[in-house]
């Protein structure tokens, strides 16, 4: 995802629901295709992208749901969805869902909307949210004073460190050091949760906001005792006044009074008093531990709530003697939701092209103490070092043509931090456990499986049984499926499970192949784990290969006709040996799958022969009964929303005749077409830029230069038209271009080098259109910065 923050803004001059969060405008960003959900205890927070007619760029929408009536937000989604769809046909859209409901709902918002779902942690989408809000959202961050009850801040140059309330239904309380730095240092279970539990208890109110809005009009000193109740005046030797509050509903205790004169309003504001100020001295006290200045407050319990932020900033105030900041924001309830938005990464079906010049780069991450690599290396090196580097796997050597990158981690506590950010990185996850050493694998289900889900990573998972050259001839394979297959049946990201050597070594290099079959080829389009059945997509797909195949159409495949499917599909025919194991599995799970029966192959030319077999009746013509037969194999009849067959040639009577039905070619991989379809019709294609090497005619040649911040493009431009260099750093704003003439073999070409700055980079090259007016690309790179490599590498 690109997104263009240049000029963001929020919409301050529309009229909105009292109590929902502002647009943000984003003029520069043109298309963005997710959306982000927040799914908390209380409620859910929905973020998306849309376009306004008439008006360049686009916005960021808000929008909440209660969390008891989930339905009403897939219902919401799925209706952006098909607006999307309906936009940008053929486009996969991604949905980033974060929060405890991302976990709690997430079949059920795959199954129902059908689309790809993305979980991302919680904590990090709170910072990744709150860092994008204070430092590209102007006008976002604000301190609140009964005097003073809005003030802007200014945008930080340097936000951090600060800590973070997140008051949802309960408190979460972070400290943030860095943009990618922080700890949960502390929390409550008394948040917003409990506020409408007990007023739903004690009020007729039905909603939050009926709850906040009954506190404006109510007067806590009717419930509360205050200090003034008990001394009389103020309690000045120790600097209380007689309207602080000495015991939240103190009053609603004393004996002889009728409970029926407390106000719903006032039991309301009491209340609210009574969670903020308990919030506000807890994120005190954390403060003035970990010397924080600074406390962004956030959360739906927020609302923009003037009797709520007053209570916090005035708690904050006054046991910090004005030393410590509380800090509001406009979009406080939707921090975790915009974070989830702003984590976008390429979904693997997309990173993966149907076409063979296409690569995909995998991460397995191989965890668990018993390493494959390792113990690989036992026999070969005389220390075996506890990390291997990285390992890649080249294209040409994997069945599917893809390059495969293996990190090995290490599950040493001071290497944590390293293994849960290779584990986030991964596209696929190994979980290696010795098969020696049963408490290895105890800790699959018990550690290690949980530990990821806790992540918030949602990748498949291959587990992997290593040393199975000292493993015991007694052991059986019923055995082992007794062991794994519960595993597999709590933890559906297990894609399968794989014993291997890696001393002798056996299977080691069945390991990767599941690995990448899991990326490539994954079972969810096809399986429902939650009911254990086929989709129906899947069973009418499987239907029409069996058709296909059953060339006698008999309803039975021979053993001809299975030998053929699997030729076609495999491209190498079944051992007989191999074809009876076929008949005992599907014997063993389906007893009347297999029959005695077995009939000759019937052969027949493509189209011609194939007219023949369906028409049945040998009169030359196919009637409805007979297409409807023919096109079993395919989705449904190709010309059914046309005028066929009336636009074709056709019997008196309405048949299809052979004539036809030649004229009409679609589908004709589906109705069983041997070999490339190009070969039966003629087809024109737009010419496309050649890349290849060969002679040019022309004199001009486009360059595009990219890198990251402060590896010396500009330099570089300035450079080539031989101006002084300058060691005053000034990053480029919007794209600009140099031209000089260079000589090649005693010709005179020029060169065009076009710089476009950071913020444009990424949209460079996802934009076809413009890589193709190009002629080569240069990658800049400061050879004494790690990280300046690594923004090119993942650039490219």
């Amino acid at each position: 995802m690109t997104m263009n923050l240049i000029g963001a803004s929020i919409c301050d001059e529309e009229l909105i629901v009292q109590g929902e969060a502002r647009d943000i405008q984003l003029p520069n960003t043109e298309h963005v295709s997710q959306i982000s959900v927040d799914i908390g205890g209380s409620l859910a927070k929905v973020v998306y992208f849309s376009r306004t007619a008439g008006k360049k760029g686009g916005r960021l929408n808000f929008r909440k749901f209660e969390t008891e009536k989930i339905d009403e937000c897939i219902a919401f989604i799925g209706h952006l969805l098909e607006e999307s769809r309906a936009s940008r046909p053929g486009h996969e859209f991604v949905i980033k869902a974060t929060g405890g409901g991302a976990h709690l709902y997430y079949e059920k918002f795959r199954d129902t909307l059908n689309v790809n779902i993305q979980r991302e942690d919680e904590m990090e989408c709170l910072i990744t949210g709150l860092n994008f809000l204070i430092t590209e959202i102007p006008f976002e961050v604000f301190t609140y004073s009964e005097a003073n009850p809005m003030c802007f801040e200014e945008t930080p140059s340097d936000p951090f460190p600060y800590m973070l309330v997140n008051i949802g239904s309960g408190v979460s309380i972070l400290k943030v050091t860095s943009a990618t730095t922080f700890e949960r240092i502390s929390g409550t279970s008394l948040g917003g949760g409990t506020l409408w539990g007990l007023l739903s208890l004690l009020t007729g109110a039905k909603t939050f906001d009926e709850m906040l809005e009954a506190s404006q009009e109510g007067d806590n000193r009717n419930v509360d005792m205050l200090v003034g109740d008990i001394y009389g005046s103020d309690y000045s030797k120790i600097g209380l006044k007689s309207t602080t509050i000495a015991s939240s509903m103190g009053k609603v205790f004393k004996k002889n009074v009728d409970k029926s004169q407390f106000k719903p309003e006032d039991i309301s504001r009491s209340l609210l008093y009574m969670v903020s100020n308990n919030i506000g001295q807890i994120a005190y006290l954390n403060a003035q531990a970990h010397g924080l200045t600074k406390i962004y407050f956030g959360g739906c319990f927020i609302r923009g709530h003037p009797i709520t932020m007053n209570t916090l900033s005035y708690a904050i105030n006054f046991w910090s003697k004005g030393s410590i900041k509380a800090l509001f924001l406009r979009h406080e309830g939707y921090i975790g939701a915009v974070g989830a938005f702003m984590k976008h990464r390429s979904s693997r079906r997309n990173s993966r092209s149907f076409t063979l010049t296409e690569q995909l780069a995998q991460k397995l991450a191989a965890i668990e103490n018993a390493d494959l690599e390792d113990t690989l290396a036992q026999d070969t090196l005389d220390v075996v070092q506890h990390v291997i580097p990285e390992v890649t796997i080249p294209p040409e050597v994997t069945p599917d043509n893809v390059t495969t990158h293996i990190v090995d981690t290490s599950t040493r506590p001071e290497y944590r931090d390293t293994l849960e950010s290779e584990i986030r990185k991964a596209h696929v996850i190994c979980i290696v456990y010795a098969i020696d050493e049963q408490v290895t694998f105890n800790r699959l289900g018990g550690h290690w499986l949980p530990y990821i889900r806790s992540l918030g990573v949602n990748v498949p998972v291959v587990l992997v049984g290593n040393k199975i050259d000292l493993r015991g001839d007694d052991v059986s394979n019923k055995c082992l499926e007794d062991e794994v297959v519960p595993i597999m049946n709590e933890f559906k990201e297990v894609e399968t499970c794989v014993e291997c050597s890696a001393k002798q070594p056996l299977n080691v290099s069945e390991v990767f192949y599941f690995a990448q079959k899991a990326v490539l080829h994954p079972t969810a389009p096809l399986y429902d784990s939650r009911e254990h059945v086929l989709k129906p997509a899947c069973v009418d797909a499987l239907q029409r290969i069996f058709n296909l195949c059953d060339l006698d159409k008999d309803g039975i495949l021979d053993d001809d006709e299975l030998n053929e499917f699997q030729r076609k599909c495999f491209n190498a025919p079944l051992q007989l040996q191999e074809l009876e194991a076929v008949k005992e599995v599907v014997k063993e799970h389906e007893p009347e799958g297999v029959n005695e029966i077995g009939l000759t192959e019937v052969g027949y030319q493509f189209f011609t022969e194939l007219f023949q077999v369906f028409d049945k009746d040998k009169d030359s013509a196919l009637k409805k009964s007979e297409l409807e037969a023919l096109f079993k194999t395919s989705p449904g009849n190709p010309w059914a929303h046309t005028a066929f067959p009336q636009t074709t040639i056709t019997t008196e009577l309405g048949a299809v005749t052979l004539q036809g039905f030649l004229a009409q070619w679609r589908y004709l991989a589906y109705l069983g077409f041997e070999g490339d379809t190009t070969t039966a019709i003629k087809v024109t294609r737009p010419r496309k830029i050649d890349r290849r090497k060969g002679k040019v005619q022309r004199n001009v040649f486009l360059c595009y230069v990219f890198g990251a911040p402060r590896s010396g493009k500009t330099s570089l431009l300035r450079g080539f038209l031989d101006k002084p260099f300058s060691d005053q750093y000034e990053p480029t704003a919007r794209p600009f271009a140099v031209v000089n003439s260079v000589e090649i073999k005693g010709a005179e070409k020029y060169l065009v080098m076009e710089e476009f700055g950071t913020h444009y980079e990424a949209e460079v090259l996802q934009n076809k259109k413009k890589l193709d007016k190009c002629d080569l690309l240069c990658f800049v790179f400061d050879s004494s910065d790690v990280n300046s490599f690594a923004y090119v590498a993942n650039l490219r």
